[in-house]
């Protein structure tokens, strides 16, 4: 896949809309095209704030005064280079996806807007926005054998409803935790990250970004996950290391009397990977010997005697959940 085919994808990629042959196409030339990769995170970062922020009226002078201001830019440019006698089928060589053009165009006019028009934010939305607060932690960069960001995901939520977590890789030494519904009724959570704590609402076409710093290098962050929906909910556990790595390091250990939580803790530091967890982490392992393992491997040799299953949902991302 070219870079001009995979950019005009990240539109209907970022939506799930694509079948998952193109979708692993397109994150294949993602993680080899730095270029791609950094221009698709920055789309997605833009729709995800666009769609995150609150609906407002505009004042009722508002398209007055913007008529005026071009009325009046349009008086200060000389005519032989007006901006409506261009070609611009010229100018514009590079097809952009509409979407893209109109995260754009959005930007623009959200900035001049946000000034004048935004009300004192309501409790519950000032929540949200104060969870996506970029981390003032130290930033530190990812190797070069570390794996390249890995893409959101949102596997079909057997139940039609509850919260879906992803982890991706935001800025250089922050992970984006990623919260999700696909519920018609708002979900409560509460994120607990080293005793930091953020609640809050997801709402279907509403998801909540918090921004979680990277740990010390050769330690691991736990950042615990709670939230309902009406009777039903769930807890659950992310772990992440302090960077990704590729998925095909293998390492050597042994796991004595340890309890799943204590496994995941050691898989998470030991190969890099991202691990969402849910399900009964407190059981204990008695013994384990992993050899020249993949993460893989590792996972399956220690979970599989306690009724844990692991799969891969993402690059150097992992997913626990109990065997059905």
């Amino acid at each position: 896949m070219n870079c001009k085919r995979a950019r005009d994808l990240f539109s209907a990629y970022f939506e799930h809309s694509i079948d998952g042959e193109l979708a692993a196409k397109l994150e294949e030339h993602l993680a080899g095209c730095e270029s791609c990769n950094r221009i698709y995170e920055r789309f997605a970062s833009a729709v995800e704030m666009l769609e995150s922020m609150p609906e407002v009226e505009p004042p009722a002078d508002f398209r007055e005064r913007v008529m005026a201001r071009v009325e009046s830019a349009r008086r200060a440019v000389p005519a032989r280079v007006r901006w409506w006698r261009l070609d611009w089928q010229r100018v514009f060589t590079i097809r952009v996806p509409a979407r893209a053009a109109a995260v754009g165009l959005a930007v623009l006019v959200l900035f001049a807007m946000s000034v004048q028009l935004f009300p004192p934010l309501r409790t519950g939305i000032a929540s949200l926005f104060l969870a996506q607060k970029p981390s003032e932690a130290p930033i530190s960069t990812l190797d070069q054998d570390s794996a390249r960001a890995p893409m959101p995901w949102t596997p079909e939520n057997r139940n039609g409803s509850g919260l879906v977590l992803s982890v991706d890789v935001g800025k250089p030494g922050v992970y984006l935790l990623r919260l999700q519904t696909r519920s018609t009724k708002p979900v409560a959570f509460e994120v607990d990250i080293s005793g930091t704590k953020y609640s809050g609402y997801v709402l279907r076409d509403r998801p909540s970004i918090i921004r979680v710093p990277t740990p010390e290098a050769g330690s691991v962050r736990v950042v615990h996950v709670a939230w309902s929906i009406g009777e039903w909910g769930r807890y659950q556990t992310v772990f992440l290391p302090s960077r990704l790595l590729k998925s095909t390091v293998t390492r050597t250990f042994t796991i004595q009397r340890t309890t799943v939580t204590g496994v995941l803790h050691r898989i998470c530091r030991e190969y890099g990977v991202a691990i969402i967890a849910w399900g009964n982490l407190g059981k204990q392992i008695d013994y384990a010997q992993v050899y020249q393992a993949t993460p893989d491997d590792a996972l399956y040799e220690c979970l599989n005697r306690v009724g844990l299953k692991a799969y891969g949902v993402a690059s150097s991302v992992y997913a626990v959940e109990p065997v059905r």
